[in-house]
């Protein structure tokens, strides 16, 4: 065994370190100035090889009365014991107090951390940073954009296959305009009184004559100032004008602000029709249709369509197919219609949707006599029964024919 002698090397040079050709294994050097001792080890060249290190690596108070405590090289590990960073956690880290990058506290207006694939990072924030009030018209995964009307933010989602803006607080709903309720205004008229100074929202009243509801033709709302009734009032009439307020936008029960307020009055689309009501206040409501195959006239209550499908049954008093003479061409009597007839079963059966008996023909069994009878209607076949009855009226005709010529030649035998 080596003689057990320590050999002591000391310097008083701030930050000065030893090195390994200066001091031999086994030999302490010491710094007086920086308050460490250092040794050097030797591995045998495993793990770090031959180095110097720190006995002591604090450097407690230089400087100071705070005693701050610090490495000035090297990574540390908690942990683990192959630190890869300054400061290398493996495990949960929490931290009692605020978290800084450089003078910057995190959540300060100029500095936060953040997530990304790689692991936290710092970004800064632009102190007042503010969102469009409308969508981005080139928007990347990620993106915001506030609606004020609707006081909601929408961002961005892209899943690589879709992409669409998503609603990020569907349930946010905004205070109603007006709020729920109902209020009344009572006048006691005078001897032909017509006008009564109320306010009120348009599209929100009733207005009542000795508790008798007035339809909307008996008074007019004046901008919603007053209620003018159509019929003077008598002395000591009741007048009660109502106010209705939904809370959920236009949907008062008379008047201007009804459901249906800001729709069209006309449609074009080249395959639906839909009926199109409009009209506010006391106006009567009004359809109107840009196309000839659908026409409706609420003077008359006619509705003319060029096709109707009903699924189920339709009742009416009486039922008017048109047949003027004007409207048709090629007229011709039906031939052999006792041979069509014969041709065609009549069946009864039971619908299969609603199990319901009823009596009629096949189509496809009418189809192969009279095709004219036959047309598709959403890719099933119906018959026109209309047209069953001019055959039916020429095969009786025909048979009332052969009887006639049979009676005859009876009483001719009978002679």
């Amino acid at each position: 065994m080596a003689a057990p002698i320590i050999k002591i090397k000391r310097s008083s040079v701030a930050g000065k370190i030893p090195t390994t050709a200066s001091l031999e294994l086994g030999e302490f050097a010491i710094n007086t100035y920086d308050g460490k001792v250092y040794i050097e080890q030797d591995q045998g060249g495993v793990g770090v090889g031959t180095t110097v290190i720190v006995i002591n690596p604090w450097s407690v108070g230089l400087g100071s009365t705070s005693f701050n405590t610090y490495f000035t090289n090297g990574n540390v590990g908690i942990g683990t014991t192959n630190p890869s960073q300054t400061l290398h956690v493996q495990g949960n880290a929490r931290i009692t107090g605020g978290l800084y990058d450089s003078n910057n506290q995190v959540g300060a207006a100029s500095s936060v951390l953040t997530s990304t694939g790689s692991g936290l990072r710092w970004a800064t924030v632009t102190s007042g940073a503010t969102i469009s009030t409308t969508a981005p018209s080139s928007p990347a995964t990620g993106s915001l954009w506030y609606n004020s009307d609707l006081g909601r933010t929408f961002i961005y989602y892209n899943d690589g296959s879709s992409s669409q803006w998503v609603d990020a607080a569907p349930f946010n709903i905004p205070t109603p305009a007006s709020t729920p309720g109902k209020s009344s205004t009572t006048f006691t008229a005078t001897q032909g009184q017509t006008t009564f100074t109320v306010s009120y929202s348009v599209g929100y009243i009733d207005v009542f004559l000795n508790g008798v509801r007035l339809n909307s033709a008996e008074f007019v709302e004046n901008a919603g100032s007053s209620v003018i009734l159509q019929e003077a009032a008598s002395a000591g009439d009741i007048i009660d004008v109502v106010e209705y307020r939904m809370g959920i936008g236009a949907t008062g029960p008379t008047g201007a602000a009804g459901p249906l307020s800001g729709v069209t009055s006309v449609t074009n689309d080249a395959t639906y029709y839909p009926l199109i009501v409009t009209g506010t206040g006391n106006v009567n409501p009004y359809v109107s249709v840009a196309t000839s195959y659908f026409n409706f006239n609420p003077s008359s209550g006619t509705l003319v369509v060029n096709q109707m499908s009903v699924v189920g049954v339709s009742t009416a008093r009486d039922f008017n197919s048109s047949s003027d003479r004007n409207l048709k061409e090629n007229i011709q009597v039906i031939q052999n219609p006792i041979e069509k007839i014969q041709s065609i079963q009549g069946v009864s059966f039971d619908w299969k949707e609603v199990k319901q008996s009823s009596l009629g023909v096949i189509a496809q069994d009418v189809e192969k006599v009279l095709p004219e009878l036959v047309n598709g209607c959403n890719g099933k076949k119906a018959v026109n029964y209309n047209g069953l009855i001019g055959v039916l009226i020429e095969a009786v005709k025909t048979q009332q024919e052969q009887i006639n010529t049979l009676r005859q030649e009876i009483e001719d035998l009978k002679k």
